[in-house]
This record gives structure tokens, C-alpha cells and sequence, in this order.
């Protein structure tokens, strides 16, 4: 690892991003009774708010069944906050940082909302993509349609608080976020579909569904990583070169923080990149020792995503290695299932019979989700499975990365001198 320049690339690029943020301003712009007219990019119902991010500024309406979609032009009035609200009340300089990494630099609680228009764009295009899939969902999947939706494109607006905790306790929560994995899903469905396909004509359409699927999701870091990840591998294998996860995970990382320095405060993009480095780096010493390959990724991505866990949530899950075991397969399962269930549901408009499998199908999901919920809910309920309200500072966990570094390198230059031993004795042994 520290002999790739792409490793050299990353810290200086993640230092200089932090020291480039770091000098988030403490004081607070404040302006009363401001009207505001701007488009809607995202819309997110919260437990108690109805979230809007309409420009630059992200709008907190407690009236929450007001009709407002992406693409609708609002006017609102009321008390406009710069972000750096959060650091000068809660001393919450991760929170900020959060919101200007997603290009948000006002907080707006309105007296008065109202939609004044529509815009038609990119923002109104998504807004109607996913208010089309909402309807599939719901009407398939009627009671259970806020799992499938959290597990498909991560609206986890409504999802209980008891299912949210419950995950977050056993250290899965990361199921229910989007990430990597569920990309992989998608990628590996789409192969069976275009399995007929020539490789190259697949990885160019593979390449234009993913795209299509992190658009839906909003573009969050993780999905853009692992869309990333899959493009770099693609251009690798047409150009029958050698592809190299660590490399990809760095460099992508390094030129997304690049692009935008904001986003190392946002736990999506440090969980994605750290279980994806911890995996590239410690998959072969896991190997090493004989453990299975399924264990083995789910082992080696903890130990570089733990310490985010329990610093971004306050949770150490102590079962949270077995219980990623027994859930992992299961949503794996549950998701490949919801997508063929709705690929025939979608098909039914022109297919009569479609219908009917899909229904079939879609209970079998049901079936699985259940399943893997009172799974979660067995290990939540272990004595001593979980530790909750932690609170850590960043130094301990900066040290923590640099002890685990240290052993990676002296494993690193124990395997290189055992592998020029083996080539010292190759001859004699020959002879």
C-alpha cells in the first residue's frame, strides 16, 4: 500500500481538504424575515419536518403534508441561518461541514411556503422518476414498501424508529444506507439479464443503468464510488490492463475530495472508501489464515469502519461481525427478489400474467424481510450486544489508524522477505 503513489496522492489530498475546511468561520449570518424564491432540487420527509432543498439553502417546513416535488419553484419567508449555525450553537463542525458538502450554505425554518410554479430540468426529471417507482413500490408492496424503498434507493424517510435503531445497534444499518454492496446487487442483476449480450456491448449498457441508478439515488458519494469503481474496471478490462481495488478506491477518493473538500465530513463517503480500503488491504492476510471469503469481508471491512461507527453514531455493536453474517445473505436475497418482482410488476401493463408472478414473487420478498428483521432483532435483544451513547475525539481515532498502518506495513515487509526467501531456496530445492 505505501509503496502506490495513488496512497501518496490520497493523504495529501484528504490533508489539504481538511486544512482547507477546518477554517469554517464560527460566526453566524443572520438575516430576519428574508422572501426567497428558488427551485426545488430534493425533497425528504423527516419523522417531524418535511425537508427541502430548494438552492443553496436547505428548508425545514414542520408542515409536513404540504405537496411539494422536485422541480417546483417555492416562495418562502422567514429566518435564514448560514450553516455555521451548527458550530457556533452545538460546537458541531461535522454537521457543517455535511451540509456544504452537499452545496447547502443557508438553513431556512419558514413562516410561509408556497409553490408558486414548476420547473422543468434535471431536478423535475428525478422528482418524477422517483414519484413513478414510489408508485410501484407502493401499490406491490403496500405495508412493506419503506424497507424496499431504503434498501432500493435509499429513502429511509419511512422507516420506523424501532427498525432504524435496531440495525443501527447490531452494527447493519449499513443495509439500509446505500452503498457499495447494493450497487453490486444491481450490477450483478444486470448481468443476468444482458447475459446474451457481447462483454463489451454489456459493460457499455451496465455502464449507462448505473449512472441512470445514481441519478435516482441523488448522486450520493457512495453510489458515485461505486459506479466509479465499476466504469474504472470496465475501461481496465477493454484495455486488458490490471485493475487494482486499492489503487481505484484511492484515487477515486482523492478526486472526488478534489472536486469537493466538503465531503470528508459526510459519513456516507468515509464508510464507503473505508470499508472498501480495509477490505483491498487486509481481504489477502485474512486468506492467509485459511478464513472463508464471505467471513473474510465482512471481517476486514470492519476494521477500518468501526472506528467511524462508533465516532459518527455513539454505537459500538459488540455482535455486529455475526450479525452482518446472518444478514447480509438474507437482504441479498430480498433484493433480488424486489427487483424481479418489479420487473414483471412493470411489465404487466402490456403482459396480463406478469401480474401475477410478480405478486408471487414480491411475497417471497416479504417472506425474506421478515426473516431478516427477527434476525436483527435476536442479536439486538443478546445481553451486552451493544454499547450505545460512546463519545470518542478524533485523536484517538487518528491513532488508532496510525497503530493499524504500522501493523499493515511490518505484515507487508514480513510477507516481502518471505517471499524473497522462497525464491532464495527455489534453486536448491530444483537442484
Amino acid at each position: 500500500m505505501f509503496r502506490h503513489y495513488s496512497f501518496v496522492i490520497f493523504v495529501c489530498v484528504i490533508i489539504s481538504a481538511f486544512l482547507i475546511t477546518y477554517e469554517i468561520s464560527p460566526e453566524t449570518e443572520i438575516h430576519d424575515d428574508v422572501t426567497v424564491q428558488e427551485t426545488v432540487k430534493s425533497v425528504e420527509l423527516k419523522p417531524k419536518y418535511l425537508e427541502i432543498q430548494a438552492g443553496e439553502i436547505l428548508i425545514k417546513s414542520y408542515d409536513r403534508e404540504q405537496a411539494i416535488s422536485a422541480g417546483d419553484v417555492i416562495g418562502f419567508s422567514g429566518r435564514l441561518m448560514s450553516s455555521e449555525y451548527y458550530v457556533q450553537k452545538y460546537q458541531n463542525r461535522s454537521y457543517t461541514g455535511y451540509l456544504k458538502s452537499r452545496n447547502i450554505s443557508y438553513i431556512c425554518y419558514p413562516k410561509k411556503l408556497e409553490v408558486t410554479g414548476h420547473e422543468k430540468g434535471i431536478y423535475s426529471a428525478r422528482g418524477s422518476l422517483i414519484s413513478a417507482v414510489d408508485r410501484h413500490i407502493d401499490r406491490l408492496y403496500r405495508s412493506d414498501a419503506p424497507v424496499f424503498k431504503a434498501l432500493f434507493y435509499g429513502d429511509r424517510s419511512e422507516l420506523s424508529e424501532d427498525i432504524k435503531t435496531s440495525f443501527s445497534r447490531t452494527g447493519t444499518a449499513h443495509i439500509l444506507a446505500l452503498s457499495g454492496f447494493h450497487t453490486g446487487i444491481v450490477l450483478v442483476f444486470i448481468n443476468i439479464l444482458l447475459i446474451r449480450v457481447p462483454v463489451r456491448k454489456r459493460g457499455f449498457a451496465a455502464s449507462g443503468i448505473l449512472l441512470a441508478y445514481a441519478f435516482l439515488t441523488g448522486l450520493r458519494p457512495s453510489i458515485i464510488r461505486a459506479v466509479a469503481f465499476f466504469i474504472i474496471y470496465y475501461v481496465s478490462f477493454i484495455r486488458e490492463e490490471r485493475y487494482s481495488v486499492l489503487s481505484s478506491a484511492l484515487l477515486t477518493a482523492s478526486v472526488m475530495a478534489a472536486v469537493n473538500p466538503y465531503y470528508i465530513y459526510d459519513a456516507g463517503f468515509q464508510l464507503s472508501f473505508a470499508s472498501v480500503i480495509s477490505i483491498a488491504m487486509f481481504m489477502p492476510l485474512a486468506r492467509r489464515y485459511s478464513v472463508p471469503s464471505f467471513m473474510a469481508v465482512t471481517l476486514s471491512a470492519q476494521i477500518l469502519t468501526l472506528p467511524i461507527v462508533v465516532y459518527s453514531f455513539g454505537v459500538m455493536p459488540i455482535f455486529g461481525l455475526a450479525a452482518n453474517f446472518a444478514v447480509i445473505p438474507l437482504i441479498s436475497l430480498a433484493m433480488a427478489l424486489f427487483l424481479v418482482s418489479m420487473i414483471f410488476y412493470s411489465a404487466s401493463a402490456v403482459i396480463p400474467f406478469a401480474g401475477f408472478f410478480a405478486k408471487y414473487i414480491s411475497q417471497g420478498a416479504i417472506f425474506v424481510k421478515d426473516m431478516l428483521i427477527q434476525i436483527n432483532h435476536m442479536f439486538e435483544r443478546l445481553p451486552y450486544s451493544y454499547m450505545e451513547n460512546l463519545e470518542t475525539e478524533i485523536w484517538k481515532i487518528a491513532l488508532y489508524y496510525v497503530i493499524i498502518l504500522l501493523i499493515y506495513r511490518l505484515w507487508e515487509i514480513k510477507t516481502v522477505k518471505e517471499n524473497i526467501y522462497e525464491l532464495e531456496e527455489l534453486p536448491k530445492i530444483i537442484a
